[in-house]
């Protein structure tokens, strides 16, 4: 069985969202990954791992492997190891500090075992090694143990005039054995006997071991610029400084004594801790950013920034900014402020020694003089010790990006004059950021499948064109962008990604550096800008389908420039014209309407698209014109022809004699003629009085009729009342009305109808507004009460005859006091003893409104309306109060609710309340991951008090979400980030809190990977997970269709099928009917956490060709041919058949299968038992082929049995013989027959 690690090899391909598979394949480690270097010359990558050293090309593609370790070791003895050092065992080398050495071509690795020596080894070759010793003793021990360091290259002096000297420069945390510096500067070249390569030559120690031992360092960057070298790191201290802070240092390159060395806290937005950080060039944008906001001091482009990820160790994340500039005026102060005023600040001492036993104030030296700063600006003797500012003089910065998720790695680069930041997560993924005046988050690249997330190694090639992405055992290129997969302007812009941009005259989304003439005026694109080539104006800007045909004039603001020889083309439809430009001006000719072929389906305009392409077919821009039909502008706007016609944007105009619409016609006079935007002038009715109708009550309606020709008649109807028309009676002047109609309505309580006006001479309608609003009283008032509760304008009442809700017009006999108040449910049915929780009375006749509710008692205890969420009649909330029982007491207590209405009647219930005392007593499960999502079952007594609403339960501070309340009380677990174990509470209302005894855990949730990474379409391949498991209750993936595929329009899921604390196995969903493959998303779900699964890909079904008629070889093999096979399967996974016998699987790759024939089938051939011939059927999860079908094929009989067949077969040619009368063709009928015995084939 091939393993885990080598199937991921194999089959491991990045596609993350927005980026392309680009045959770069991830390097897989044996071990944990610990450092990683890339040459700047080459493009080498150096990885350095526990026991393991690689050399990797640009590519990733392995040259070379040196194994390190284990090694026999034991830490209580100094290197070499010999046979006086005793309990030595083998030990694991971790390769912690790895380095480029450009002056000698080398490669710095240091090792944890041996007490931490070093080696340098040859660039090209890391199997050939220039340097390494064991016997160099204490002063060459840098990286012993699993302790942080870091480590820079640099030169320096060691006195002022000698000729620099390559070094190695390490910080590391407290190691006992290793000496008591926690800096040192170490020699790169051995001189003869004076010195050794990685000797130590100079040393920053901490004054005593005791002093060490109170210090807990964390580095995270080294760097230099200038004549500074800088290191980034934080202390978890003891008596010096407040628990976690973190601090940059500073000291001067040839200052080998360190007494330039000086501390600045640093604070982000109030965080204090942080977990990764980068240096970069601030870049043009970023730079004129710092500058105006004024919270930095001035900034250039080339001036250096540090980057810096800090936050709880459990996120969020927040990123903020520090210019180089502004931390050296950061440091300057702190030098200032203890040269020039004792390192006191607001009566407070600042500034103080970090590594020194000594508790005076080395500030107050009388060697310290005002101007020293100055004129020692490395501080040469006068500092007798490092110093460090407090927490006052700290650096602070505001963050530019919050992320939800834990961030370990930060990488910076500057891109057409942006800088872009990628942050990587430990959910394995690499957030893109642009940043300029703000942080925006532009993609994500799921680089890593694995929850151990992404390391501090990630970084640039040679080009910055790629991101090298380090995790737990694996290293993956990936391409910085992929503008070159967005097909067109829109989509290139929808990116915002700064790397990406429109090249116009080119029609295609491209990088800046590949488009050419990007630098011209509107050539480039830039996405961030969100602006393609448009056409903001036509001119004129629309034309009648009945007008001639014309020039357009386009305004397109960002026309290019063209290039002589250039010339652009206009296409209207499949009209075409040449086009003539001036500036950002392009003028057509526009195709004849009677071309462009009139279809409008419900519209009265017919949109023709617009394409303008530069000489060789490339589009420029692209739009849409459109030609208008005013005679189709009325369409079904029948109730107001006039106003529609002439407030349309076309410019129509409208005839009054012959009630159409038309173009405009300057010509065309008269009152009849109601022109654009004149709606003053159409005829129209309208202000209709009364507005409200009751249903069932003939009401006359008067309205108002404006621009109407004298003595005409008019109809009226409704489309409610159909098939009938009232007639229009004039009263005087512009007064109209008419009888009225009998409404039948009961689907709702109201209604708005439109009425409209016909001129009966031509049966076309009149402008109306005329609009009443029909009500019913009986719908929804089923109640007396509710029935008077009405507004007073519907003159609702409740009629005692027929015990119904009606209009007053309806009724004789008018009810006005309502039948005694009447409760039907309570809800809840029980309360705490503590009270103040909300009860819903239900009944009938319980007032009219809140005002009604005299008062209210549940078990004779008071309960406090809510008149806000009172319904009239039928519903009364209040909320309940507490008991008053002698201590001690918690005995239920049963009783009615009791509602006195305003007036002395009442309502009792015969359904009980009852107070009573819930007892929480357990939970299950005690522990959950991180991302929630498990079921927590309480168990107790009494737990169903209240109802679900008043019920809630907290893990900690966070609301679990209740799923049920009954005997036992079930809620789905929260997401967890602030605490690792808490309490368990459940809360009944507002008054009363049960803590459960014992704690609840969370764990976050590990994952190390998934194998297989691939699947065919029909699915049914198993996918493992491995990882730390136990606490998954649920677990599924699901494969979600691209949307708008038409294949399939729903998510294909599949639930594990096998569990076991460190693995779940699930068959991948059957997508087949998807269209685009590549477009899946793959999801894991456990309980709450829903992750992204990638890398996944789903390929084609693989395809079979037909088996030869006698497929099995001479070595009883049969082999099926086809291709595809290998891109989703193994060999071990497939399966294989001959008629229903299982058969095994010899090889399998790309284009072939080859079966070994089990002996069962050879036997049943060769004795004839097998009646079907090689039915071979093949099967990949849940895709079946049968890739040969039964056939005919010929069987040899047996001798034995011809002879017993032939025998009566003579005695049949006798016979045939003797019946002369058939002659020569009986006989031949016979010999034939007897052949057919012999030999007949089998289905």
């Amino acid at each position: 069985m091939t393993s885990w690690l080598s199937v991921t090899v194999a089959l491991l391909c990045v596609c993350a969202r927005n980026v392309p598979c680009t045959g770069t394949q991830p390097f897989w480690s044996r071990t944990n990954i610990q450092s990683v270097v890339r040459d700047p010359q080459t493009g080498r990558v150096y990885v350095g791992a526990t026991n393991n050293l690689y050399q990797l090309g640009p590519n990733l593609a392995l040259e070379q492997r040196v194994v390190t370790g284990p090694k026999l070791d034991n830490v209580q003895c100094s290197p070499p190891i010999t046979e006086s050092c005793s309990d030595v065992k083998q030990k694991e080398n971790e390769n912690r500090l790895l380095l480029v050495y450009p002056g000698r071509g080398a490669l710095i690795a240091c090792g944890s075992v041996y007490r931490g020596v070093c080696s340098l080894l040859n660039l090209t070759d890391i199997s050939h090694t220039f340097y390494y010793s064991e016997i160099g003793g204490k002063k060459t021990w840098v990286a012993r143990g699993f302790y942080s360091i870091t480590g820079l290259v640099s030169s320096v002096r060691l006195k002022r005039r000698s000729p620099p000297l390559d070094v190695l420069l390490v910080a590391k945390n407290f190691a006992s054995l290793d000496g008591t510096d926690f800096l040192s500067v170490r020699g790169l070249r051995g001189e003869g006997g004076k010195r050794v390569v990685f000797e130590s030559v100079a040393e920053l120690p901490f004054a005593s071991v005791s002093t060490m031992q109170d210090y807990s360092h964390e580095f995270y960057q080294m760097f230099q610029d200038g004549e500074y070298v800088y290191i980034v790191f934080t202390r978890l201290a003891g008596s010096k400084d407040s628990k976690g802070l973190t601090f940059v240092a500073r000291f001067c390159t040839d200052d080998i004594y360190f007494y330039s060395y000086l501390e600045l806290p640093l604070t982000c937005g109030g965080e204090d801790m942080v977990w990764a950080a980068n240096v970069a060039s601030a870049g043009p944008a970023l730079a004129r950013h710092l500058s105006e906001s004024g919270e930095h001091g001035s900034t250039d482009p080339a001036d250096k920034v540090l980057f810096g990820v800090f936050g709880p160790e459990l996120g969020p994340a927040r990123l903020c900014l520090y210019p180089l500039g502004s931390i050296n005026r950061a440091f300057e102060e702190i030098r200032n402020t203890c040269y020039v005023h004792e390192g006191m600040a607001a009566g407070k001492e600042v500034v103080y020694q970090p590594y020194s036993s000594r508790q005076e104030n080395p500030c107050r030296s009388k060697s310290l003089q005002t101007g020293m700063a100055v004129t020692y600006p490395c501080g040469d003797a006068s500092l007798p010790d490092q110093l460090a500012g407090r927490r006052e003089l700290a650096l602070h910065s505001q963050s530019v990006f919050t992320w939800t998720d834990i961030v370990r790695a930060v990488a910076v680069v500057t891109e057409t004059r942006h800088t872009v930041v990628f942050l990587g997560t430990t959910a394995g993924e690499v957030l893109k950021v642009h940043i300029s005046n703000s942080a925006v988050l532009y993609d994500t690249i799921a680089a890593d499948n694995t929850r151990s997330g992404i390391n501090q190694n990630i970084f640039f090639d040679k080009n910055h064109s790629n991101v090298y992405v380090t995790s737990y055992k694996m290293i993956r290129k990936v391409p910085v962008q992929s503008c070159h997969l967005l097909a067109d302007c829109q989509s290139c812009m929808s990116l915002r990604d700064p790397y990406c941009g429109w090249c116009v005259l080119e029609g295609r989304c491209s990088t800046e550096g590949d488009c050419g003439k990007a630098e011209e005026k509107n050539m480039w694109l830039w996405s961030p800008d969100q602006q393609c080539v448009t056409i903001q104006t036509f001119k004129p800007p629309f034309l009648s389908c009945l007008a001639q045909s014309q020039m357009v004039e386009m305004d397109i603001p960002l026309l290019p420039a063209l290039k002589p020889g250039e010339k652009l083309e206009c296409e209207f439809g499949s009209f075409h014209s040449s086009a003539q430009t001036q500036g950002t001006r392009v003028t057509c000719s526009l195709p004849e309407p009677t071309l462009i072929g009139w279809k409008p389906q419900n519209q009265d305009y017919v949109v023709v698209p617009v394409k303008i392409r530069v000489t060789g077919g490339v589009e420029l821009v692209t739009g849409e014109f459109r030609f208008y039909s005013c005679a189709a502008v009325v369409g079904s706007e029948e109730s107001r022809p006039c106003m529609t016609c002439v407030m349309s944007d076309w410019g129509c105009q409208w005839d009054t004699d012959t009630q159409a619409c038309s173009d405009i016609d300057q010509t065309a006079e008269g009152a009849h003629i109601i022109k654009h935007r004149q709606t003053e002038k159409c005829p129209i009715f309208e202000s209709p009085t009364p507005a409200l109708i009751s249903v069932g009550v003939k009401t006359p309606v008067s309205f108002v009729g404006r621009n109407l020709k004298t003595g005409k008649h008019y109809k009226i109807g409704t489309k409610l009342v159909k098939q009938f028309e009232d007639d229009v009676a004039h009263e005087t002047g512009s007064k109209f009305n008419f009888r009225g109609f009998k409404f039948i309505f009961d689907e709702a309580q109201e209604v708005n109808v439109s009425l409209h006006v016909t001129d009966p001479d031509s049966g076309k309608r009149i402008d109306s507004t005329v609009t009443v609003l029909l009500y019913n009283c009986s719908v929804e008032r089923d109640d007396c009460s509710v029935c008077q509760s009405a507004e007073a304008k519907y003159r609702c009442v409740w009629c005692s005859a027929s015990q119904t809700c009606v209009h007053r017009d309806l009724c004789t006999e008018v009810q006005d006091v309502c039948a005694t108040p009447t409760i039907t449910d309570v809800s809840p049915r029980s309360g705490p003893m503590e009270g103040l929780i909300s009860i819903t009375i239900r009944g009938h006749n319980l007032g009219v409104t809140a005002q009604d509710i005299h008062s209210i008692t549940v078990a004779k205890i008071p309960c406090i309306h809510q008149p806000h969420r009172y319904s009239p009649s039928v519903r009364v909330v209040c909320e309940i109060g507490p008991v008053q029982r002698p201590s001690g007491d918690s005995s239920p207590l049963p009783g009615p609710v009791v509602l006195e209405l305003r007036g002395g009647r009442k309502a009792r219930s015969s359904l009980l309340f009852t107070y009573q005392d819930p007892q929480p007593e357990s939970f299950t499960p005690t522990s959950s991951l991180f991302n929630g999502g498990r079921v927590l079952t309480v168990s107790g007594s009494r737990l169903d008090t209240g109802s679900k609403e008043d019920v809630r339960v907290l893990v900690g501070e966070h609301p679990c979400q209740i799923l049920s309340v009954g005997p036992q009380i079930t809620c789905k677990m929260p997401a967890m980030n602030t605490c690792w174990t808490c309490n368990v509470t459940v809360k009944y209302g507002k008054n009363t809190t049960k803590e459960l005894p014992g704690i609840f855990s969370y764990t976050p949730p590990f994952l190390l990977g998934h194998t297989p990474e691939q699947s065919f379409a029909c699915g049914g391949r198993v996918i493992s997970f491995r990882g730390f498991l136990s606490m998954v209750e649920k677990a599924s993936i699901t494969a979600a269709p691209p949307a708008g595929d038409t294949g399939a329009d729903q998510l294909k899921e599949e639930e594990a099928f096998s569990k076991s604390p460190v693995m779940l196995q699930f068959r991948s969903p059957d997508v087949r009917g998807v269209h685009n493959l590549r477009l899946i998303n793959v999801f894991l779900h456990l309980d709450g956490l829903n992750k992204s699964l990638t890398p996944f890909t789903y390929h084609p079904d693989p395809e079979f060709n037909a088996l030869s008629p006698n497929p099995i070889s001479a070595s009883n093999t049969v082999t099926v041919t086809g291709r595809g096979f290998s891109k989703a399967m193994t060999a071990e996974e497939a399966e294989a058949f001959i008629g229903n016998i299982p058969c095994h699987i010899i090889s399998l790759q790309d284009d072939r299968l080859v079966l070994q024939v089990p002996p069962t089938v050879i036997e049943k051939r060769q004795s004839g038992e097998m009646e079907s011939t090689l039915e071979v059927k093949i099967k990949f999860g849940y895709g079946e082929w049968m890739v040969r079908e039964p056939e005919r094929r010929s069987v040899v009989v047996p001798v034995a049995v011809a002879i017993s067949i032939l025998l009566p077969l003579l005695l049949l040619v006798s016979l045939s013989v003797y019946f002369y009368m058939y002659g020569a063709t009986a006989i031949h009928y016979t010999i034939s027959l007897t052949f057919i015995f012999l030999r007949w084939d089998v289905q």
